[in-house]
């Protein structure tokens, strides 16, 4: 697990340009992470997909340019994912659950009426 807590800690809270470096920081080591711990390839995929907005934009930048880059490069389709669906649709991929469920997404900016 990463986590940018302790650069943040000192400020209170997020600073979006420090959370968006941190990101530029590990997302390589975090792609071939995912690729391996999935036993894929660069060549195995079909599509990328990556969280766009709403939100902190310089991290979902970040994500969206790494994506893309690499739909580009394989000639692939890059998918444009809502920030606030992929939050609440993760329960799904890490816990196995099937909608109908119900979610509370409080979480500092992510509350939205």
């Amino acid at each position: 697990m990463r986590s940018q807590w302790e650069q943040h800690r000192p400020f209170g809270g997020v600073v979006p340009e420090i959370a968006a470096r941190a990101h530029v920081e590990c997302l390589d080591v975090l792609v071939r992470e995912a690729l391996n711990g999935a036993n894929v390839g660069l060549d195995d995929l079909s599509a990328v997909a990556a969280t766009t907005g709403p939100g902190l934009i310089g991290g979902l930048i970040v994500g969206a340019i790494t994506g893309k880059a690499i739909a580009m490069a394989r000639g692939i389709p890059f998918i444009s994912v809502h920030h606030l669906e992929a939050h609440a649709l993760t329960v799904g991929l890490t816990e196995g659950i099937a909608p109908p469920y119900l979610l509370l997404l409080v979480s500092g900016g992510h509350t939205q009426p």
